[in-house]
């Protein structure tokens, strides 16, 4: 058995219940949870695309599967750092664990939870905390990631919102139209889209969404292409450490 089969487990389970969210969230789309009016902006003269009716809210049986995905992702991390542990030479215990910093006034205590770790494996790992990276992106997933697990684990069930992942026009536009399409959480009387008047022959398709809802700094954010980016995330900083073991 290698040291990574259990991390590899984690990620391939968390990656199952990414295909059952993204099949439940085409089910969702079918049920058109809102419609669409055309309409003429009578200041700009612009096509516009609206929603114009209530908004049907996602089932709550999709933010049992968001959550489950989440909670394999951040277990990946406390699974590595376990190894870490072992791979050192050392016995992992009870507080052993990966953990994720958003205030560096946290990293004191939690360098606990790296004991046992070379000094190398934990000097990665605090380059990797959010309170400490330069990189955007791996600073806001890491975030998101420890927010939305605490939520699931402690709180209460992840809260979701219709939205829209953007759309298509059913005509290529030239380059350097002026148009617009919206992406995120929508309500009624929400622009989805618009293109000048010279192109008012085109129709717009939006692409029904889900986003995070209130609780977290991930409101907004699309589900299935957070949970993507958190793929990546654990991947990549799996890979970080693979010199670690043989």
């Amino acid at each position: 058995m290698h040291p990574l089969d259990g991390v590899r487990i984690k990620i391939n389970r968390a990656n199952e219940h990414i295909a059952e969210y993204w099949s439940e969230l085409q089910t969702f789309r079918k049920t058109n949870p809102y419609s669409v009016r055309e309409d003429i902006d009578t200041q700009s003269g612009n096509k516009v695309w609206i929603v114009n009716s209530k908004i049907t809210t996602p089932p709550l049986s999709l933010s049992a599967i968001i959550g489950d995905a989440i909670h394999n992702f951040r277990s990946t991390l406390d699974y590595l750092a376990w190894q870490l542990v072992i791979a050192n030479g050392g016995i992992p215990d009870s507080i052993t664990a990966f953990p994720i910093c958003t205030k560096s006034s946290q990293w004191g205590r939690a360098q606990r939870k790296l004991q046992g770790m070379n000094d190398r494996a934990k000097a990665i790992i605090k380059s990797e905390q959010p309170c400490f990276s330069n990189h955007f992106y791996r600073r806001q997933w890491f975030t998101w990631l420890e927010e939305l697990d605490i939520m699931d684990k402690h709180k209460y069930i992840q809260i979701t919102q219709t939205a829209t992942g953007g759309g298509l026009f059913s005509h290529a536009l030239p380059l350097n139209t002026q148009y617009f399409i919206y992406e995120g959480i929508v309500q009624n009387g929400t622009k989805l889209a618009s293109v000048p008047q010279a192109y008012s022959y085109v129709n717009f398709n939006p692409a029904i969404d889900i986003s995070f809802g209130d609780g977290t700094s991930a409101l907004g954010e699309s589900v299935y292409v957070t949970l993507h980016d958190f793929n990546v995330l654990v991947e990549d900083t799996v890979t970080m450490f693979k010199n670690f073991f043989h």
